[in-house]
């Protein structure tokens, strides 16, 4: 949507921010941004959405000589006494709580964190504990050797959206990406 709000209209300018949902929540909040794109989207009554296509799958990228690694899928009790980590974004959303279950009291991470996945993935290395994150992580910023993601059992997917504040109106550059957005999905 980029490429086509700068095709058509060339003098938008375009100022990309990244981090978590938190902190750019308080970006749009501010009025210092237009949009967040949110991965995990939980949907919020003072904002309008845009569901995008598309889901997260989650699971487990274990430590290689562990119990974990030998499964084929990951359930709540498993992961109970583990040595995790996982982002602080994850926790908050309430989605490992609603997965886990009665179980949710048993995971304690070891380590909760706003780094990017690629940063995490030293942690694994250094053999901290077991990463929960999406399983695509994998193709994206390179295999960790000896490491494989397993996904969750029941399966647990995660949606994204963009979203902006609702009731304040939309400069005509946003306006207009939104508008492409809209078109390509």
């Amino acid at each position: 949507a980029i490429i086509a709000t700068r095709r058509t209209c060339p003098g938008v300018v375009f100022h990309l921010f990244a981090g978590n949902s938190l902190t750019l929540l308080d970006r749009l909040n501010a009025g210092q941004v237009d949009f967040v794109f949110e991965v995990e989207h939980v949907p919020r009554v003072e904002c309008e959405e845009l569901a995008l296509p598309g889901t997260d799958v989650w699971g487990v990228y274990p430590l290689p000589d562990s119990e974990l690694a030998k499964k084929e899928r990951v359930r709540p009790e498993d992961l109970a006494g583990e040595p995790l980590i996982v982002s602080r974004q994850f926790l908050k959303s309430g989605f490992l709580k609603r997965w886990a279950g009665e179980h949710y009291g048993d995971i304690k991470p070891v380590v909760s964190t706003d780094i990017f996945p690629s940063e995490w993935r030293r942690l694994v290395e250094g053999r901290v504990g077991h990463m929960l994150g999406y399983l695509y992580f994998q193709n994206e910023v390179g295999p960790i050797p000896g490491v494989k993601g397993i996904p969750f059992d029941p399966p647990l997917k995660t949606g994204n959206a963009l979203i902006w504040k609702k009731g304040r109106p939309l400069t005509r550059a946003a306006q207009a990406f939104l508008e492409e957005l809209k078109v390509l999905l």
